[in-house]
């Protein structure tokens, strides 16, 4: 499948892949260093918060998720930290709003509306 999606995040990048999966390859090697199945339809968007080195990803299967990456000398760790469906929205856009990821927003196609989600102090 392709890669529909790509970040860079230090020594690292992420592509998102029509298949659901998230591979990180290193950028010096191009070895893969991990590969989750992260989503169950074509992942559409990914965003990076390089403060807290958090994953953002969006997918067709209208879940958004947030990753927190833990990246050592040869592998990168991946933990899903927030899943949510967002309902009666085909998801095609995802952004982190800041540099340590504490808010991101979603939008869908056919959607003039932007969802906003921030974390609770």
């Amino acid at each position: 499948m392709a890669c529909t999606s790509l970040c860079l995040s230090g020594n690292s990048v992420i592509g998102g892949f029509g298949s659901g999966h998230i591979r990180i390859f290193n950028s010096t090697t191009g070895n893969m260093q991990t590969e989750i199945c992260a989503h169950t339809k074509w992942i559409n968007a990914i965003d990076i918060a390089p403060e807290s080195n958090l994953l953002l990803t969006s997918s067709e299967d209208s879940f958004v998720r947030l990753w927190s990456l833990q990246e050592d000398s040869k592998n990168v760790k991946v933990n899903n930290e927030f899943s949510e469906s967002v309902t009666d929205l085909q998801i095609c856009g995802a952004k982190f709003l800041n540099q340590s990821g504490t808010s991101f927003a979603v939008t869908g196609y056919d959607s003039c509306e932007v969802i906003l989600y921030s974390q609770k102090c």
